[in-house]
């Protein structure tokens, strides 16, 4: 730039002068002596106003985990000022979606539980059903937001069946969150409902599913969640995924003490010999089991007795 292009460059105010000239010292190294420096390069300028910058967060934060009352459902939320980001996970008896199922799982692909299917809810003729939902919100008022599918999912999703030009419900409204200290409530639309997996919608009564009730949740940690920009990777595992999206509930890791002073107490009563199960003979609880396993010799001589105690072990635990 010229300097009478410099000269006439359109200037935000007054320049103060540097009161230190120049002759500062930083690191011990001394600070060369300028010209006026442009307002943006400078602090310090006594005649610069002060701006007032509102804050933008919206009390209260509800980032963090959440459990549906009934067990029902997990929720997981990230809040920056008056958005939020939120992953709805299903309960559900199937394990069909968490396990491999036998075969070498080598492809994301082969993850039936990613965004895509999620994020679609059912609207797309080939989309799944699925046991988890991605949504996002903002806020109204009050602690109120309304919820919609995500905008990166929405466009793949027909105007029609989006903007309700069909003459149907605007289906990318997805329902209400009203936000408490560490507990949110949420009325799900009924559309939005009717796409959960068949053996979860199992756990809710028939009044929800048809929009006479609402999801209460209480937040059981307040950190930041992950949601499938971090999880949906190759480089993370198929195990990793469901053990933070789909892991074990609060009320089921407070009964583990009791289930493991219940298995501790439990024996069964074995012929000592062939270890199949006697109304007369041998007691042996769970740790003398293992110890009878590892009494065994390393070989196939020994399958058959192994197998026996694999199959007590299992009684046991059920």
């Amino acid at each position: 730039m010229s300097k009478k292009a410099f000269d006439e460059a359109p200037r935000r105010g007054p320049i103060e002068n540097d009161p230190f000239d120049g002759k500062r010292s930083a690191h011990g190294v001394q600070s060369t002596s300028g010209g006026p420096a442009d307002p943006t390069m400078r602090v310090r300028n006594a005649r610069r106003t002060v701006q007032s910058f509102p804050s933008l967060a919206v009390s209260p934060n509800i980032t963090g985990t959440y459990v549906e009352r009934h067990n029902r459902a997990r929720l997981f939320i990230n809040q920056a000022g008056g958005h939020i980001e939120a992953l709805v996970t299903l309960t559900s008896r199937n394990q069909k979606f968490h396990e491999i199922g036998g075969r070498r799982f080598n492809k994301l692909a082969d993850d039936k539980r990613l965004p895509e299917a999620w994020g679609y809810a059912g609207l797309l003729p080939t989309a799944r059903e699925a046991l988890a939902y991605r949504f996002c919100g903002d806020h109204t008022a009050g602690g109120q937001y309304t919820l919609s599918i995500p905008d990166w999912l929405g466009p793949k999703v027909p105007y029609a069946v989006r903007a309700g030009a069909d003459g149907g419900p605007v289906m990318m409204h997805t329902g209400i969150l009203e936000a408490g200290k560490g507990k949110v409530t949420i009325a799900f639309e009924p559309w939005f409902k009717s796409r959960w997996h068949s053996s979860a919608r199992t756990h809710f009564a028939k009044s929800f599913l048809a929009g006479n009730d609402e999801l209460r949740f209480s937040r059981y940690d307040d950190s930041p969640v992950l949601l499938d920009r971090y999880l949906a990777r190759e480089s993370v595992s198929f195990s990793a995924r469901t053990l933070f999206w789909f892991g074990a509930l609060p009320d089921q890791l407070d009964r583990i003490n009791d289930f493991a002073d219940a298995l501790y107490r439990t024996v069964v009563t074995i012929d000592s010999k062939t270890f199949e199960l006697r109304k007369t003979g041998e007691s042996y609880d769970i740790y003398g089991l293992m110890e009878l396993s590892r009494a065994l010799e390393p070989d196939h001589l020994e399958a058959e007795r192994r197998a026996e105690i694999v199959n007590l072990a299992s009684r046991l635990v059920r």
